[in-house]
């Protein structure tokens, strides 16, 4: 079997994560930037917890904020996935090594070295950081051996080709190593579809 490398897998979240974004969605069910988020992936998430969306809505009207959240992360144990599951599941898939990325890069980071040969990290950038990110930047890749460097419309609201990002491109590119720019489209209401268009 031909071995994969996969340049773009999200950090595996833990129980509490979960429930956080799931507990995310239904309190903010309305608000501009997630509703279309909750619409279209709230069901299927929901469902992965065993319940409806509607259920979890009317649980979160009856209990108590406390019983609520106790709720949602005894439902969230069986989606929350370790390192070493983690592991398995690129063993299943033929996965060699896998490049991780979230908006926490120390999260990101320390989580690789639980299988450095298998889990590699980027750099997510923040343009808004200006020279300070850069520097961030340069430590993390020194402290954690980072292999790119990752660009996110989504979480900057800034066009990838935007001025802010260059002091980062240039670092990258000055330390040879690749920047992952992600280029597919949103659904937040609060950004244009196509921000990141190629």
């Amino acid at each position: 079997m031909t071995n994969i490398i996969d340049l773009k897998m999200d950090l595996p979240q833990s129980a509490a994560e979960i429930a956080e974004l799931m507990t995310f969605m239904i309190v903010n069910r309305d608000t501009a930037g997630v509703a279309n988020y909750r619409r279209i992936f709230g069901p299927q998430y929901a469902a992965s917890l065993g319940m409806s969306i509607e259920e979890l809505e009317q649980r979160y009207e009856e209990l108590k904020p406390e019983e609520f959240d106790a709720l949602m992360l005894s439902l969230s144990e069986k989606l929350a996935v370790s390192p070493e599951q983690f592991t398995v599941q690129l063993d299943d898939a033929g996965i060699e090594w896998c490049l991780i990325d979230d908006a926490d890069n120390k999260k990101a980071c320390e989580f690789t070295r639980h299988n450095p040969e298998r889990f590699k990290a980027s750099f997510t950038i923040n343009p808004h950081e200006g020279a300070d990110g850069v520097g961030k930047m340069e430590k993390a890749i020194q402290d954690y051996d980072l292999k790119a460097v990752h660009a996110t419309s989504f979480l900057s609201k800034l066009e990838p080709v935007d001025l802010e990002y260059y002091p980062y491109y240039a670092r990258a590119l000055e330390l040879n190593l690749p920047v992952f720019i992600y280029c597919t489209m949103n659904y937040s209401t609060e950004l244009p579809a196509d921000i990141t268009r190629p």
